[in-house]
């Protein structure tokens, strides 16, 4: 009997890959809806925010046509208790070869529940591809925790966060990080003192972080993309559009695609919601694990 269950569970686990795999790719090939030139915030568009902790904020935002969904999470790093903790690596390293394989394949929600995080959001593209967590991955960006580094890698733009809690993005290559405390990279800024700056790209699930205030306000924002049943995903140009109207002025888009996730412990209690809709294909409750999230303390 045991033999013969584990005949039927193979397959089964064969013909469910591909379709998890299908969604791992951060750009789409569609480049966007017939009818529709841009997914640009609407005219009347004005943000919504709910508290929900002492300087920190929500804001859903849905539309049917298009079909649309925003999801973002506003921190305000001068409250006291509030503060940006990046993933560690196995160890410190020196030079881009050595951060190969230097982290864990996890979940977002495993990574707020083992950090006593209130919200975070996926942060660098990696390889390979984990089904199951705990797997040994390779960020593919600039990745430094609490001062060490984990990973040279610094083809991508990268977010920063100084010893006195203001975000930076930064372009390559990263030379003068003394004055900095951590850093996690992504693709591409793609707003600059409220100009959009964002290169053409197809609609994907995004990923976006976003700055204002001198960088010690930050937005932590995912569009949910065209395999969930709430959105068709963004371009970069739509992306830095949306975060200009949720109030940033700065911008980096991060991972994107199926590795896209934020999440928020509700309430401050130990239920975690995520909030926006993970591009997982058939699979669109599907987390995926990845190397790197950055989250708020």
């Amino acid at each position: 009997m045991k033999n013969r269950l584990q005949r039927i569970k193979t397959p089964i686990i064969i013909l469910i890959i591909p379709f998890i795999l299908y969604s791992c790719t951060t750009t789409l090939t569609v480049k966007g809806i017939p009818g529709y030139e841009e997914f640009d915030p609407p005219k009347n568009f004005r943000p919504e925010w709910k508290n929900v902790a002492e300087g920190i904020d929500i804001m859903i935002f849905h539309q049917s046509n298009p079909n649309f969904t925003i999801s973002a999470i506003r921190v305000n790093l001068s409250v006291p208790e509030r503060d940006i903790i990046i993933s560690k690596g196995k160890k410190a390293v020196t030079s881009a070869i050595a951060g190969k394989d230097n982290f864990k394949s996890k979940n977002i929600k495993q990574f707020i529940n083992n950090n006593h995080l209130i919200a975070a959001i996926n942060a660098t593209p990696f390889r390979p591809y984990r089904f199951f967590m705990g797997k040994p991955q390779t960020a593919i960006g600039f990745v430094m925790s609490n001062g060490t580094v984990y990973s040279k890698n610094s083809k991508y733009d990268a977010f920063f966060v100084s010893k006195d809690k203001r975000i930076r993005f930064l372009h390559p290559p990263f030379e003068n990080i003394k004055s900095y405390k951590s850093a996690a990279g992504g693709f591409f800024i793609i707003l600059s003192n409220g100009i959009n700056i964002a290169k053409e790209s197809p609609r994907a699930a995004r990923s976006i972080i976003g700055t204002v205030n001198d960088g010690n306000i930050v937005f932590f924002a995912a569009i949910d993309g065209e395999n969930t049943p709430s959105g068709s995903g963004a371009t970069f140009f739509e992306s830095a559009e949306w975060m200009k109207a949720i109030g940033a002025i700065n911008a980096i888009n991060m991972d994107g695609g199926g590795s896209s996730t934020l999440g928020l412990r509700t309430n401050l209690e130990e239920k975690i919601e995520v909030l926006n809709h993970p591009d997982g294909g058939i699979l669109t409750f599907f987390q995926r694990n990845v190397p790197v999230f950055i989250g708020i303390k």
